[in-house]
């Protein structure tokens, strides 16, 4: 089993090409729904109420200032 972060390889390295075939299968787990985040809380969580959590930012709100900044690579 490994893990694949496609978005930051700092202090990795990629595998060699006789390496990459070891593994026969690729999956995405993506994100979960809302409510099953909630589910998650709620069962390995700090026992705090999940019902009176609300969001401090929108998407808008981060993505807004993202486009703004410049990456150098």
């Amino acid at each position: 089993m490994a893990t694949l972060n496609p978005v930051e390889m700092e202090g990795t390295f990629p595998l060699p090409e006789a390496q990459l075939d070891r593994f026969m299968l690729r999956t995405s787990l993506g994100y979960p729904e809302r409510d099953e985040e909630s589910s998650m809380l709620d069962r390995f969580g700090s026992g705090e109420d999940t019902d009176q959590i609300q969001p401090v930012a929108s998407a808008t709100d981060v993505i807004r200032p993202a486009k703004r900044w410049t990456w150098y690579c």
